[in-house]
């Protein structure tokens, strides 16, 4: 089963050949999006709202709020699965566990989501993802932008 990293959404949503190819040959029911994923895509289509509103962003309202719709449909077509507190357990200790390997936050929720519930996130984002597999052995990652869309070796 396999969970989307918001990089991986974002090539679906522009109709990338080498995802759109994989995401064919997966079945439905094993590709979900993450409640960290759904909820990082939300927070930037409103936080350009709030930037379209005090003039800080060029642009409309109205092309702000079609991308907030477009951004729910997006999400509303794929599983999505809730981000709890057992993930959020395991979040603090790969945090610990990742300290010194300066990775992103919502990367790190996402790879402990995934750990916890026993899937593979998908991302183009191997630097980031490679830190945390180097810490939590049994995380796995792969990136479906590439053609063949193998699993990423981590060592």
């Amino acid at each position: 089963m396999y969970l989307l990293d918001s990089d991986t959404l974002r090539l679906y949503q522009d109709q990338d050949a080498n995802v759109l190819a994989r995401n064919r040959r997966t079945p439905y029911a094993d590709i979900w999006v993450s409640g960290i994923t759904a909820e990082e895509n939300v927070a930037g289509r409103l936080g350009h709202i709030q930037k379209v509103r005090s003039g800080k962003s060029t642009g409309s309202l109205d092309d702000a709020y079609a991308g907030l719709h477009q951004t729910i449909a997006l999400l509303a077509a794929f599983n999505l699965l809730a981000f709890g507190q057992t993930a959020e357990e395991r979040y603090r200790t790969l945090m610990r566990e990742c300290k010194r390997q300066n990775v992103r936050d919502m990367d790190t929720r996402l790879a402990a989501h995934a750990l916890v519930s026993g899937m593979v996130v998908v991302t183009r984002n191997t630097r980031d993802f490679t830190r945390i597999a180097a810490v939590a052995r049994d995380f796995r990652f792969e990136d479906w932008s590439t053609p063949d869309g193998a699993p990423v070796q981590t060592g």
